[in-house]
Formats: C-alpha cells, sequence, structure tokens
C-alpha cells in the first residue's frame, strides 16, 4: 500500500505537530539528561516545530531541524521569527545519504536500533554499522553478537527497557568522554575486520559453496 502524501499533508496542514507529546513531556525528558552548556541537538523529523522550539528554549543552545516536508517547515520559520529563536534554531532540509556521515562525524554518540518490536531483532542494524565507521559509540536494543558484545562498541538496552534506562545509557555516554572514545574505536576496528567488504563477500561466497555441496 502507498502513502498519499499530499492527503497527509492536507490533514496535518497548520496543525501544531503532527504527533503525540506536550511541552511538558519534552521538558521532562530534558532534564532527565546531565546539564550541556551550549549543546547542539539534531531534531529529525522536526515537522512545525512544537518541540524543537521548547529545545531551543530549554537548552540555550544550538538545535538542527530536519524534515522532508517543506510546508512543516515553512510553519516552524514563521515560530521562530515569533519566538526570535533565529540564531538558536537551523534547517537542514533533506539531505542526501552521502552527506549524513559528515553530521555522525559531528555527534557524541548515536542512537541505533531502539524498538521493542521482535521483528527487528532479525534485520541488519545498518544505523549501528554507520555509526561504527564514523567511530561512534551508540545505544541500541539486542543485536547480533557479531556486531556488539559485551557492550564493546555500544550499550545494549534490554529487550523490555524503559525511558529511565535509555535516559541512563545517554547520561553514561554523556559523562563518560573516555569510555565512548573507547567503544567508537573499537567498533572502527571491527568494522575494518569483520565487515569489511572483502570479508563479507569471501564469508557469502564460502556460504553459497556449502549449500552447493
Amino acid at each position: 500500500m502507498e502513502i498519499d502524501w499530499e492527503v497527509l499533508l492536507k490533514i496535518h496542514k497548520d496543525m501544531p505537530r503532527q504527533g503525540s507529546g506536550r511541552d511538558k513531556y519534552t521538558q521532562k525528558a530534558f532534564e532527565m539528561i546531565p546539564k550541556i552548556k551550549n549543546p547542539k541537538i539534531l531534531d529529525i523529523g522536526c515537522g512545525p516545530g512544537m518541540q524543537t522550539i521548547k529545545l531551543a528554549k530549554l537548552s540555550g543552545g544550538q538545535v538542527i531541524g530536519i524534515d522532508i516536508f517543506e510546508q512543516f517547515l515553512d510553519q516552524l520559520r514563521e515560530s521562530i521569527k515569533k519566538e526570535n529563536l533565529q540564531k538558536n534554531v537551523h534547517f537542514l532540509g533533506l539531505k542526501k545519504h552521502e552527506e549524513i556521515p559528515y553530521y555522525m562525524n559531528n555527534s557524541d554518540f548515536g542512537l541505533g536500533r531502539v524498538t521493542h518490536k521482535k521483528m527487528w531483532r532479525y534485520m541488519i542494524p545498518v544505523k549501528c554499522l554507520e555509526y561504527m565507521a564514523c567511530k561512534k559509540s551508540f545505544i541500541t536494543t539486542p543485536v547480533s553478537q557479531d556486531i556488539i558484545k559485551n557492550n564493546d562498541v555500544g550499550l545494549i538496552l534490554k529487550r523490555d527497557f524503559n525511558n529511565k534506562e535509555i535516559c541512563n545509557s545517554i547520561t553514561t555516554l554523556i559523562e563518560d568522554k573516555n569510555l565512548a572514545r573507547k567503544m567508537g574505536e573499537e567498533g572502527y576496528k571491527k568494522i575494518n575486520t569483520t565487515f569489511k567488504w572483502e570479508t563479507v563477500m569471501q564469508q557469502l561466497n564460502n556460504d553459497i559453496k556449502n549449500l552447493l555441496k
């Protein structure tokens, strides 16, 4: 089933936000992590930016908004002018995939695959591999031990994780920069050994040969 984006935009036109939540929940989540002086916050799928505006006010730092719908960004631009936050909120718009590593490399750490859904346990978490290639630690729910084992390249959440556990993991990587750096370096090593293109292709070739015997 294909999504009719025009219908979706008409439904959400002029609405203050496109999902659940309230300013008080954004504030509560922000207050649960350690205070950072002049933080840089990446808001992916910012929409018209209700939470973007709130984060800019709470943090006093820089908030970068990304959304594929220019109509929503137009709404956010109007809100920014109204709130006089032009120096605090910036837009990237839709970025090409080859440009994404630049933003990953300018992040402290990443959020990989964070979901309770069982079906994702059997799929390759490409985002985690991308963080490893950029020497970045990350937080994820359980994945293959080929990728992460004993928290060697990132932090693993429990399968029944809650918001507090996510906040604690974020706090750990913010406060322990040496740990985050070490995990990033280990991830980069693993990418260049276990997940090197030549290694993966050789393993695939061997598997095919074994199947044909």
